[in-house]
């Protein structure tokens, strides 16, 4: 049994595939299996990953079903004690899993841990995260509301979990009718029963696509749903109620800028506008047009070198 099991969810990721895996074998760590689920890829991931040759690759292929199906046939397929996430089109520092393991060492009682990481916007724009209430922490610390850490750049991703296994198949899945937003539903069910170790240690380059798309309506339907499923223990949890808060936010502008005003006023009159600062108030009241204008703007300043959020 090793310490990790990495789960790789593919999906036609031909470009950044090779890449991803040769960074997961480069690991200092080497108690570790890697899970391979090809998600019923169409271009040349499956023959890109067949032709890494290593014996801690495990490789499994169902028809498509979506990145949560995947997710979970990898949890199913996992032998090792800790599961590491990692996302086909992301990159992890040799150290990644050897740092999980300080988490795991200093903490053994704990379920869930998570590393720090840096966000590519564009390939001339990578920029550092800020996490709400943590200031620059130098050593590995636990955090018993998820959610206060949350109102900036989210604290944890889908390629820097690490999640106790045991606890993963006692009924901790991710929901396969939520087709965007669904790290973030598991995040916070996991969010509302356990603390989250996290080491400061940038790990991890999370390849943030810059394509919108808020312009998605079943995306931004699937997001919809996740603000509705914990409208009762926002009551009790100041922190849950502004994460969902904002975002609510999110998927409301995207509602704006397809044209679809019932949904963004219904959404918009759930946030507390206490929870927004002055740019994100401002935002909610721009027309479908000026929001489409900003966000093409917001685009070639990517491209640009220049980061702009509407969350800082």
């Amino acid at each position: 049994m090793p310490l990790f099991s990495v789960v790789v969810p593919l999906y036609n990721k031909q470009d950044h595939i090779r890449d991803t895996m040769l960074s997961i074998l480069a690991q200092y760590e080497d108690d570790y299996e890697i899970v391979v689920i090809n998600d019923g890829s169409t271009d040349g991931s499956e023959r890109i990953v067949q032709e890494i040759k290593s014996a801690k690759i495990k490789y499994f292929s169902q028809p498509n079903k979506g990145v949560s199906s995947a997710r979970n046939l990898g949890i199913a397929k996992a032998s090792g004690t800790y599961i590491a996430f990692i996302d086909a089109d992301d990159y992890w520092t040799p150290n990644h899993l050897s740092e999980l393991r300080k988490g795991i060492e200093l903490f053994p009682d704990q379920h869930v841990f998570c590393t720090n990481y840096c966000l590519q916007l564009s390939k001339q724009l990578t920029r550092e995260t800020t996490f709400s209430h943590l200031v620059a922490p130098k050593e590995i610390v636990v955090l018993d509301n998820f959610f206060k850490y949350n109102l900036l750049d989210p604290i944890a991703t889908g390629s820097t979990m690490c999640i106790r296994t045991s606890l993963l198949q006692q009924g901790y899945y991710f929901d396969t009718d939520i087709v965007s937003g669904q790290d973030t539903e598991l995040w916070i069910r996991l969010g509302l029963q356990y603390a989250l170790v996290f080491n400061p240690k940038v790990t991890t380059t999370y390849i943030k696509d810059v394509q919108n798309s808020l312009s998605k309506s079943n995306q931004l339907a699937s997001r919809k749903m996740l603000t509705e499923r914990f409208v009762v223990e926002e009551g009790t949890n100041i922190y849950l109620k502004k994460y969902i808060d904002l975002n609510r936010f999110s998927i409301a502008i995207g509602y704006k800028m397809i044209g679809d005003l019932s949904t963004f006023k219904t959404l918009a009159d759930a946030i507390d506008l206490n929870h927004l600062h002055a740019k994100q108030r401002f935002l909610l009241r721009c027309t479908p047009s000026m929001l489409r204008l900003l966000m093409g703007v917001k685009k070639q300043l990517q491209r640009l070198g220049i980061a702009s959020s509407a969350f800082k």
